[in-house]
């Protein structure tokens, strides 16, 4: 076999087969995960404040601010916490079979749709991180994840049909390696503003007191000079490696290791410093597949049958044929909206014209294509809402902290942050509608009884401050004031108290 040969022999191994049982793997990790975030989605007192008619964003007012979303979630129909509740424990049973390998080729589909449907009923809070879970189940759902450590293998082998290990091959091995080269490729094309090229991003990302840790506080308030900018350039580098790393088509093997290594310390590091919701762990996953075209050996005492895989035959069924045919359709959409969506090929190649049917429909499916974490710029503006009710006693309180209010958070104490809330807050600031507005309002005032507060529940007023600072410039420690307006207010005429209220 000449040199050639062998290379596009390898070529083909590394980026479309699959081995089974990596993938086997990869379905019961993810199952897990999908699992825990939708627990942690559904606690709190989200399931009220997000998904009915109660929270802060009712179905009418979906409908009418976000009517493609409106159409692609069950949730459109969940008005009640009851109905909610039963659409979560619907979504849940979904995520099971995935988890489990439950009649896996509806399951894995199913989850996608249920993912997406979660989402689309809060548009406003979706990130990066849980559009990429989105497409990891899109582009997944595609190849054989059940064919071990699954009840659809346990039942086959009660049956007597024997499963062994295969390389799969699909377009959508390779449609997930060119997914996560365009993720890090735009991530970084799309850092071209003054606080990446000064150094000085880092410093602005950790003053986001939102989102802090209290890792992010320490760091901030003991911050050395040279720190921001090891950290603002070390991320081009690492993020560029990636790029490299994920699509070179040499030394594949180390390559796909070593991009996998670094995605996981590069995410559980912003995570550890930083509340973005399912980030660390949708991107784990990310990482996790990317080790699909590794020999399954390597796994095999975990996850299922011994020896080697088997090549996939060459003659494939007709169903192979049309699973094939609508991967490419999906890549060479998604391809087009990177020419569309990216504000680098805008510079590089100039706008481009697409179908806004096209780009509507892409949305909402997940497949939109646009990057950039803290691109172009890192805000250097820090905005917390602070929403009060005045009870009937004349008492102030702070909804969300339970306590008197304090319009000075910003100063460096830590905030009790909620992945959902701190995305949801500021785009309801920006959007400044009196619609949503009054739904927050709304839901404000409602607080008292969904949080089963004792005693006293009259609402006599609802006011929602808005706070914001310019964080001090890098290799400044001068403290800024704060500013603060009262974003919305609204009197409504109290019930007569009965009793006293207890935080």
């Amino acid at each position: 076999m000449s040199r050639w040969a062998v290379f596009r022999a390898g070529l083909v191994r590394d980026f479309l087969e699959a081995d089974s049982r990596w993938l086997a793997l990869f379905r019961v990790a993810f199952g897990v995960v999908l699992l825990g975030y939708l627990i942690v989605v559904a606690s709190f007192g989200r399931l009220d404040r997000f998904y009915t008619d109660r929270g802060l964003l009712p179905i009418a007012l979906l409908r009418e601010a976000y009517p493609a979303d409106y159409a692609f979630t069950v949730f459109r129909f969940a008005h009640t916490h009851d109905q909610a509740l039963l659409a979560f424990l619907a979504t849940g049973l979904v995520y099971l079979a995935f988890a489990t390998g439950t009649c896996t080729r509806l399951a894995a589909p199913l989850a996608f749709f249920a993912t997406a449907s979660l989402h689309h009923r809060v548009p406003m809070v979706v990130n990066g991180s849980m559009a990429t879970m989105q497409l990891l189940l899109l582009w997944s759902m595609w190849l054989p994840l059940g064919r071990h450590a699954s009840v659809d293998a346990w039942i086959a082998a009660r049956r007597g049909v024997p499963c062994p290990p295969v390389r799969v091959r699909s377009f959508a091995v390779l449609a997930h390696r060119l997914q996560l080269g365009v993720i890090y490729l735009f991530n970084v094309l799309h850092k071209g503003g003054v606080t990446w090229k000064s150094g000085a991003a880092v410093h602005y990302v950790l003053g986001q007191s939102r989102a802090a840790t209290p890792l992010a506080i320490w760091i901030r308030e003991h911050e050395p000079r040279w720190f921001s900018p090891v950290a603002t350039y070390g991320t081009f580098v690492i993020e560029t490696s990636i790029v490299v790393l994920v699509l070179v088509p040499f030394a594949r093997k180390k390559a796909r290791r070593i991009a996998a290594l670094l995605m996981v310390i590069f995410h559980w590091t912003i995570a550890a410093t930083l509340n973005l919701g399912p980030f660390p762990w949708a991107f784990s996953m990310a990482a996790l597949l990317l080790l699909v075209s590794e020999d399954g050996r390597s796994i095999e005492h975990i996850i299922g049958p011994r020896g080697g895989a088997v090549s996939e035959p060459a003659k494939a069924p007709p169903l192979v044929f049309l699973r094939e045919a609508a991967i490419v359709a999906i890549i060479v959409v998604s391809a087009i909206l990177v020419r569309h969506k990216n504000f680098a090929m805008h510079l590089a190649f100039g706008e481009s014209r697409v179908d806004p049917r096209l780009v509507a429909a892409a949305r909402v499916v997940g497949v939109q294509q646009e990057w950039g974490l803290f691109a172009p710029n890192a805000p250097t503006m820090d905005l917390v809402l602070v929403p009060t009710v005045v009870l009937a006693d004349g008492r102030i309180v702070d909804t969300w902290r339970h306590s008197t209010v304090d319009l000075d958070i910003l100063d460096g104490r830590l905030l009790r942050t909620d992945f959902y809330q701190q995305t949801y807050d500021p785009t309801t600031a920006v959007r400044d509608s009196y619609a949503f507005w009054d739904a927050y309002a709304s839901y404000l005032r409602r607080v008292p009884t969904l949080e089963r507060w004792q005693g006293e529940r009259r609402v006599a007023q609802v006011v929602i401050h808005r706070l914001e600072i310019e964080r001090p410039a890098f290799g400044d420690r001068t403290v800024h004031v704060e500013t603060s307006i009262v974003a919305y207010s609204r009197r409504y005429i109290p019930w007569e108290p009965q009793g006293r209220t207890h935080f």
